[in-house]
C-alpha cells in the first residue's frame, strides 16, 4: 500500500511540538494524516439522524439508508445535535446558519420545499406510517437539476429557535415542491461511506464568542497487520474540551482478528472510537484538556481481515475556552 504524507498550516490555538509540528506543519509517517481546523467562525455539525420515509413502503424504516430520497412518495428528514454549542449560546449570537446537502442524484429534475420538524423522532424508528408533524415551508421550490452539487438552504432563524428553545429541535423535513410535485432527488446520508458527505449545519457565531472546531482527520488504514501509531501529538495553547468523534470508512471490517480503534489522550483522559461499520461516532463527549498538555491521536490498525475499512475519514469536534 503506497501511502502518502499530509501537511497543513494549523492557527494559533495549537503551539508546535518537536515531535509534531515543525513550522506549524504535521508530517506523520505510515499513513495519511490530515488536520483541518476552521480559522473562521463557521463551523460545522454533522447529523444526529438523518433518513426519508415512503408511502409506498408505509411500514418500512429507511434509517440505514446511505441515500435520503426525496418524490412524490418520499420525503427526507434530517436532524442535528446541537449540544456542541458553546454553553449559553443565544439566538442573538448565532450570525448565520446554512444546511449543505450533497446531491447524490437527480433522477427528476424540479425543485424542494423545506420545513420545520414540529414533533420528535428518531432515525430507527420513523416510517410513513409513524412520521413526525411539519409545519409550512420556511423555503419554496429550491431548484435542483444537477447531481453530484451541494445544496446550501439559508435555516438561520431556525437554528436560532433551536438555540432559544432546544426541545424545539426535531429537524427539517425535505419534500417535493408543491410548486413541482414530480421532482426527484437522492441527497447522501451519514450512511454513505463512497462519498462520506453527509448533511451538514454550518453556523457562524458573532465575533467574539466561543468557537466549536471541526478537524478531519487520517485518510488511509494500514490493514496487514496489528500495531499501534502515534499520529500526531499535539499541545493545545488553551484549554480544550472535545465534544464528539466520529469516523466513517469505505468497508464496515469483517472477520478482523483485531478491532481497529482510534484513541485521543494526554495520559490522564481518554477516549477510544472503535471502528465497527462504515459509519462510527462517540455520541457526544466532554473530554476536558488542559492548555500546555501534550495530547496524542493513535490509531490501532485492524489484523487479518477479510474485509478491511481501507480509506476513511475521522472528525474531531472541540471548543477552545
Amino acid at each position: 500500500m503506497r501511502l502518502s504524507v499530509a501537511q497543513t498550516v494549523l492557527p494559533s490555538l495549537f503551539t508546535s511540538n518537536r515531535n509534531s509540528f515543525s513550522a506549524t506543519r504535521l508530517f506523520v509517517f505510515g499513513m495519511t494524516f490530515l488536520l483541518l481546523v476552521s480559522a473562521a467562525s463557521a463551523q460545522s455539525y454533522p447529523p444526529s439522524a438523518d433518513t426519508y420515509v415512503d408511502s409506498g413502503s408505509a411500514g418500512t424504516n429507511f434509517g440505514s439508508a446511505a441515500g435520503m430520497n426525496v418524490s412524490s412518495t418520499q420525503k427526507a428528514l434530517v436532524q442535528f445535535d446541537l449540544s456542541a454549542l458553546p454553553s449559553g449560546v443565544t439566538a442573538s449570537q448565532i450570525s448565520k446558519a446554512t444546511l449543505r446537502l450533497f446531491v447524490n442524484a437527480v433522477p427528476s429534475a424540479g425543485g424542494v420545499d423545506i420545513s420545520e420538524v414540529t414533533s420528535p423522532w428518531t432515525e430507527s424508528g420513523v416510517t410513513f406510517t409513524a412520521q413526525p408533524s411539519a409545519g409550512a415551508p420556511f423555503v419554496s421550490n429550491v431548484p435542483i437539476s444537477v447531481a453530484n452539487t451541494f445544496l446550501l438552504v439559508d435555516v438561520t432563524p431556525q437554528v436560532q429557535g433551536w438555540a432559544t428553545s432546544p426541545a424545539t429541535n426535531n429537524g427539517l423535513e425535505i419534500s417535493p415542491a408543491v410548486a413541482q410535485p414530480n421532482t426527484s432527488v437522492v441527497f447522501d446520508s451519514k450512511e454513505n461511506g463512497a462519498t462520506s458527505h453527509e448533511p451538514e449545519l454550518e453556523i457562524v457565531l458573532a465575533p467574539g464568542q466561543a468557537q466549536t472546531t471541526a478537524a478531519q482527520l487520517w485518510s488511509a488504514f494500514v490493514p496487514a497487520f496489528a500495531a499501534k501509531y502515534k499520529v500526531s501529538t499535539f499541545t493545545p495553547g488553551s484549554a480544550i474540551t472535545v465534544t464528539r468523534m466520529q469516523a466513517q470508512v469505505a468497508f464496515a471490517p469483517a472477520s478482523c482478528r483485531t478491532e481497529s480503534v482510534i484513541q485521543i489522550s494526554d495520559g490522564t483522559t481518554s477516549h477510544t472510537l472503535t471502528i465497527a461499520g462504515t459509519a462510527n461516532d462517540s455520541g457526544t463527549l466532554s473530554l476536558n484538556y488542559a492548555a500546555g498538555v501534550p495530547i496524542t491521536l493513535s490509531i490501532s490498525t485492524p489484523a487479518q481481515c477479510f474485509v478491511p475499512p481501507l480509506v476513511g475519514n475521522v472528525l474531531i469536534q472541540y471548543q477552545s475556552h
